[in-house]
C-alpha cells in the first residue's frame, strides 16, 4: 500500500523536461515523457508531432512561470538600484538625474505588475495546470488516413457495436423538421418515461448531456475547496476532474486484485470526505460487486457523505449476479446512481445519460443545470429507445456471446482475461501491450492501451459483432505467435 501511495504521489509531479530538443527525441521517448503527464489520455494514438505539441504545450507553461519569477526577480533588484541612485543623486542636488531616475523606476513599476499574466492581462486559476484536455481512443476516420485501412474494426470505445434502435432512428428523422425550435428545457417526456421505466418519480431523475455531466452538476452543487473526493483507482478520468474543479482533495484508493476495494474506501472516509464515486461494473477492468458488499458499504459511510454510484455498464451484468440498486434509494438518501444511454442504448454520439436519487438532491443539482441541455434529438430518440425491449435484449445476448467467445479464444492462447461483467475484456499481455496495441493497429484493430489508466502491460477490448470479434481474434493470434 505504501509503494502505490508513494507511486501516486510521484505521479502527481508530473514529467521533467529532457536536456534534448522535443523535436530530437524518438517517438517512443517522447511517449514516456508523456505519459507522465497527470490526467493525460490517448498518448499511445498520438504521432511525433502530436507528442511534441502536447508536450510543448505542458512544459511551455512551466517554463513561463520560471521566466515570469525570473523576470520579477530582475526587476525588483533593477527597481531597488534605481531607488538607491535617486537617493544619491538626491543627497548631490543634481535634480535632472533624480527626474531621470524617476522615470525609469515607474517603468520598472509598470513592468513588473504585468509580469505572471497573459499577453491580454488574464490570470488563470492555479488548479488548472492539473487539468488536460480529455483525450478519447483513435478515431476510426484516423486509422483509415494513417493506415490506408477502408473498414477499420473498432475495439476500443466501449460502443454498442449494432447502433442506435432502429426505433430511436426512426423518432430522429422524425424530429429533424423541429431543430429549428428549442428543446423541452424541463426534459419532461423523457423524465416521465424514465420514472415509469425505473419504478421511480419523475422528480427523483436528472437528465444531462452525458452522465458525465451529471457528474460535473454534483462538483459544483456540493463540493467546497478543502473537502475530500475518494476515487478508486485507476477509474474514469472525469471523478478526477469534478474534484480537481472544485479544488477538493483527491484521494485515490487502489483497487485491490483489479476490483474496488471497498473496505479500503471506508477506511479512508474522514469527517472532511462530500464525494464517493464508485463504478460498477468497474471501467477499464469489469469487476463487479454485489448487493451484500454493496449494502454493507452503503451501511457504513455517514450521511453527509454523498455516494455517486456509477452504473454505465448495468445492462451488460449477467442476469444470475444482476441486482437492482435503485431499492437503495429508499433507506440512503445520500446515494446518488448514474446510468447513460450510450453503451447499451447505442447512443454515445447524442450525449444523453441521467442520474436517480432523492427529490431533494434532484432539485438542488437543478438549480445548476443548464437549460436546454438535452438536444431535441436526443430526448427523442432516448424516449424512443426505451421502448425497443427487443433491440436491448439483442443487445446484451451479443455481448454476453462475445465475451464468452472472446475470452475462450484468448485463454487458449495462454493469455489471461478477467472475468467481466460489462460490455469489454480487460487483457494482461505483459511487456509487449503498446507494441501489441500498435501491430493491431496496422490490421485496422482498433483496441484500448491502458497506460493512462495506470496498466501499462494491459489492454481492453470491446466486445464487437461477431465477425468483428472473429477478426480481432485472428489478427491477434497472428501477431501474438510471431
Amino acid at each position: 500500500m505504501a509503494e502505490e501511495e508513494k507511486e501516486i504521489e510521484e505521479e502527481k509531479k508530473g514529467p521533467s523536461l529532457p536536456s534534448k530538443p522535443l523535436e530530437k527525441l524518438t517517438i517512443k521517448e517522447l511517449r514516456e515523457i508523456a505519459l507522465k503527464i497527470p490526467n493525460v489520455q490517448g498518448v499511445h494514438g498520438m504521432n511525433k508531432a502530436e507528442l511534441v505539441a502536447l508536450l510543448k504545450d505542458y512544459f511551455g507553461i512551466k517554463e513561463e512561470k520560471k521566466r515570469d519569477v525570473a523576470s520579477i526577480r530582475e526587476l525588483k533588484k533593477k527597481i531597488r538600484e534605481l531607488k538607491a541612485k535617486r537617493e544619491e543623486a538626491r543627497s548631490k542636488g543634481d535634480k535632472k538625474i533624480v527626474n531621470i531616475l524617476r522615470r525609469t523606476d515607474k517603468s520598472a513599476q509598470e513592468k513588473n505588475q504585468k509580469v505572471g499574466s497573459l499577453e491580454m492581462n488574464i490570470v488563470l486559476p492555479k488548479f488548472l495546470s492539473q487539468l488536460r484536455p480529455y483525450s478519447a481512443g483513435k478515431p476510426i476516420k484516423e486509422v483509415q488516413t494513417e493506415y490506408g485501412i477502408s473498414m477499420p474494426v473498432k475495439l476500443a470505445s466501449n460502443e454498442n457495436p449494432l447502433g442506435p434502435s432502429p426505433k430511436a432512428i426512426a423518432a430522429i428523422k422524425e424530429a429533424l423538421q423541429d431543430i429549428h425550435r428549442y428543446p423541452d428545457s424541463q426534459i419532461t417526456e423523457l423524465r416521465y418515461k424514465l420514472a415509469s421505466v425505473l419504478g421511480v418519480k419523475s422528480q427523483q431523475i436528472v437528465i444531462g448531456n452525458g452522465s458525465d455531466e451529471i457528474m460535473s452538476f454534483i462538483g459544483q452543487a456540493f463540493l467546497l475547496s478543502g473537502e475530500e473526493v475518494i476515487v478508486p483507482f485507476p477509474s474514469f478520468s472525469i471523478y478526477e476532474k469534478v474534484a480537481i474543479m472544485s479544488q477538493a482533495n483527491l484521494i485515490k484508493v487502489p483497487l485491490k486484485n483489479l476490483s474496488i476495494d471497498l473496505e479500503a474506501i471506508k477506511d479512508r472516509i474522514s469527517q472532511k470526505t462530500k464525494l464517493i464515486f464508485l463504478t460498477n461494473p468497474h471501467n477499464p477492468t469489469g469487476s463487479f460487486f454485489e448487493a451484500p458488499l454493496l449494502e454493507n458499504f452503503l451501511k457504513n459511510v455517514p450521511r453527509s457523505t454523498l455516494i455517486i454510484l456509477d452504473e454505465a455498464y448495468i445492462d451488460f451484468v449477467s442476469p444470475k449476479r444482476h441486482f437492482e440498486s435503485l431499492n437503495y434509494l429508499k433507506d440512503f438518501s445520500n446515494l446518488i446512481i448514474l446510468r447513460s444511454f450510450s453503451k447499451s442504448y447505442g447512443l454515445a454520439g447524442l450525449r444523453v445519460g441521467y442520474g436517480i436519487m432523492n427529490i431533494e438532491l434532484a432539485n438542488i443539482l437543478e438549480r445548476v443545470r443548464y437549460p436546454f441541455n438535452v438536444n431535441t434529438l436526443a430526448q427523442v430518440a432516448a424516449i424512443n429507445a426505451l421502448d425497443d425491449k427487443e433491440f436491448l435484449e439483442t443487445t446484451r445476448k451479443l455481448v454476453w456471446e462475445g465475451r464468452e467467445f472472446i475470452t475462450k479464444a484468448l485463454t487458449e492462447l495462454g493469455i489471461r482475461v478477467y472475468p467481466s461483467e460489462a460490455n469489454f475484456l480487460l487483457v494482461y499481455i505483459g511487456k509487449k501491450a503498446v507494441e501489441i496495441y500498435e501491430s493491431l493497429l496496422k490490421k485496422g484493430i482498433i483496441v484500448r492501451p491502458l497506460t493512462n489508466y495506470h496498466l501499462p502491460e494491459y489492454i481492453r477490448i470491446s466486445i464487437g459483432k461477431p465477425e468483428e470479434n472473429q477478426t480481432f481474434i485472428e489478427f491477434f493470434k497472428e501477431i501474438w505467435q510471431k
